[in-house]
């Protein structure tokens, strides 16, 4: 399986928990650059006004930064900093 290929199954499986309400939080780890300051990321559903969303927090050596993202968005964000960051990520369900 190639990389592009495991990158769609983690997405699609990522994305049914979310669709199940069943996500409890996704962790991105393992950089792929020793030289960035950009740890991890903690990525969960919230609600903000109404509308399922996933906050993407990004760990950086000194400080922590907070996006949240929809959908769409956060398909096209996992995606970069898969190919770009990090070599490792793990879904957390309440599925066994």
């Amino acid at each position: 399986m190639s990389g592009t290929d495991n990158i769609a199954l983690l997405k699609l499986s990522l994305y049914k928990s979310f669709e199940n309400n069943t996500l409890i939080k996704a962790v991105l780890s393992k950089k792929r650059s020793q030289a960035s300051d950009l740890n991890n990321v903690f990525i969960r559903p919230v609600v903000i006004k109404g509308t399922a969303m996933l906050s993407f927090v990004y760990r950086h050596a000194t400080n922590d930064v907070t996006r949240n993202l929809s959908s769409g968005q956060a398909s096209n964000e996992i995606d970069r900093l898969l190919t770009e960051h990090f070599l490792n990520a793990d879904i957390f369900t309440s599925e066994a």
